[in-house]
């Protein structure tokens, strides 16, 4: 695990846009499984031990609900993953931990390239929606936290060239037929949804199945 940090505050799914700067999203928490390369991340409006604790914690139940998986190690670099309160979540729950060298974010490289991954992804995306729909005013900077949630979630869906498995169907054991990818959209782009009570108009054709 590891944290990032973003210069532009992100807005909350909540909110509307309208909370304060401070109130915004500053950065956040992001987890790589070792075994699956399976990726969760968490945007957080402080980096400090409290939420990072609730980052951890929202990790391990998506972990659990998805697979019945419990984590027992974490590797991260030191700052606030080395601090008394998090330590005493990671005690309590009979988790290892183990740090990287002064200097040497290398000896974290799986969440350190997790984070590149993901950053350079929810960027594309971004760009993307900034060339093709700026009238929309979808290519405000302050959505990218919107943008990350994105690129992790089709990360995991999207097959390892390797392996020609997702981490979706390695954390479940699941083979996937990919409807999930089927059903969705440039991140971004411009949707219409019909109203269900026009559709009894003869005049406008439903929509196929």
């Amino acid at each position: 695990m590891d944290q990032y940090v973003v210069n532009t505050p992100g807005r909350l799914p909540t909110r509307y846009g309208r909370e304060g700067i401070n109130n915004r999203y500053h950065g956040g928490t992001i987890f790589n499984d070792a075994a699956t390369g399976g990726i969760w991340v968490e945007n957080q409006v402080s980096l400090g031990a409290g939420e990072t604790i609730t980052s951890k914690k929202k990790f391990e139940q998506w972990l659990f609900e998805l697979a019945c998986i419990e984590v027992k190690h974490y590797r991260s670099d030191n700052g606030v993953f080395d601090s008394e309160l998090f330590r005493e979540e990671c005690d309590s729950k009979d988790q290892t931990q183990s740090f990287s060298g002064v200097g040497a974010q290398h000896q974290n490289a799986r969440a350190e390239r997790s984070i590149q991954t993901i950053m350079y992804m929810a960027r594309t995306f971004m760009l993307h929606v900034a060339l093709h729909w700026s009238e929309s005013h979808v290519d405000d900077l302050s959505l990218w936290p919107f943008a990350v949630k994105h690129a992790v979630w089709l990360y995991n869906r999207l097959p390892n060239p390797i392996t020609g498995l997702t981490p979706m169907e390695m954390l479940t054991n699941v083979k996937t037929d990919h409807r999930d990818l089927l059903r969705s959209h440039v991140w971004g782009c411009p949707t219409f949804v019909l109203d269900p009570k026009l559709q009894n108009d003869q005049k406008i054709p439903k929509w196929n199945k």
